[in-house]
């Protein structure tokens, strides 16, 4: 038992990702060092002469974060009903907004009762900040796109109406990309939940780019 109990330890301190024990009232039964350094526990616990692993035992989140508190308690209850994955995030004074992907689950003891929660949190701020960057360039992207090619659709609509005169047949063959419909999907295309579609030249004609 004193074996297992010691690797179950190294296991849990040696661990890149967030652990912590919490008991039905929300108070912290255990947590590692990696979640200390989220949040800043060595430095909160050194104004009590205290570690950053024992300053948050017996407390529950008011003290480590009174506004997220309500939120994290939610998730708390929902784990002792059985485990779920989530999403949750923190503040920390130097790294800023965190972004976790958390499952919480009950700890029950010999007789089948549950008497703890259990969280394992990944932090996944860079992945979220990529995703959300990713995001906004194929926003500006498409903005840029749509607004000359709206023009351009016009512009072809009049010389296929004759208001600069005849155009040759030849003249209405023209090595540009459909705009109906392949010019939604190809802006669609880098759209992080779109599908991926590619782009490519296809000789029309100057009718089928300038109709509605």
């Amino acid at each position: 038992m004193q074996k297992r109990d010691l690797m179950l330890t190294g296991v849990i301190e040696n661990s890149m990702t967030l652990i912590y024990v919490k008991d039905l009232d929300g108070r912290y039964l255990l947590y590692n060092q990696p979640f200390a350094d989220a949040f800043d526990l060595d430095t909160r616990g050194a104004s009590e002469d205290r570690g950053g692993l024992e300053v948050l035992l017996g407390r529950d989140d008011v003290w480590l974060d009174a506004e997220l508190q309500p939120v994290w308690r939610q998730n708390d209850l929902r784990a002792a009903e059985g485990s779920h994955f989530i999403e949750e995030w923190s503040d920390h004074p130097e790294l800023g907004h965190l972004t976790y992907d958390s499952i919480k689950f009950p700890l029950v003891d010999a007789d089948g009762e549950v008497y703890a929660t259990c969280g394992i949190s990944l932090d996944t701020s860079e992945r979220s900040a990529a995703e959300r960057a990713k995001d906004e360039f194929t926003s500006i992207v498409s903005h840029e796109l749509r607004t000359p090619l709206t023009s351009i659709r016009g512009s072809l609509g009049l010389l296929a109406g004759g208001v600069m005169g005849a155009v040759p047949e030849k003249g209405q063959r023209m090595g540009v990309d459909q705009l109906r419909g392949k010019r939604r999907r190809c802006l669609d295309g880098g759209s992080r939940r779109g599908p991926r579609n590619s782009c490519r030249e296809a000789r029309c004609h100057l009718r089928t780019l300038s109709a509605g």
